[in-house]
């Protein structure tokens, strides 16, 4: 069996589904941050903390748990040392 790290940036993560290759990821708001015109989430899923950065103003309360969308489509897969495999 083989074993692989997932990579994906924050502006691949959305509190918008982006279409058929999106995938639901629920996360526990910890930090929001309004920029002009976009918006950036700082999340917790299981125990790992994630980063949400999309254009729009995505208003969500700290402390609360929300749907994000991550685009699969674009993540990066790894081996385990390191190596670009996808």
């Amino acid at each position: 069996m083989a074993l692989y790290v997932v990579g994906i940036r924050p502006h691949h993560i959305s509190p918008i589904a982006n279409g058929p290759g999106s995938a639901r990821l629920d996360g526990k708001v910890q930090i929001t941050e309004l920029s002009g015109s976009e918006s950036t989430i700082h999340f917790e899923h299981g125990p790992l903390h994630w980063v949400s950065q999309s254009h729009g103003i995505h208003a969500v309360e700290v402390g609360t748990t929300t749907q994000l969308f991550i685009d699969v489509d674009r993540c990066m897969y790894f081996s385990v040392e390191g190596k670009l495999v996808a």
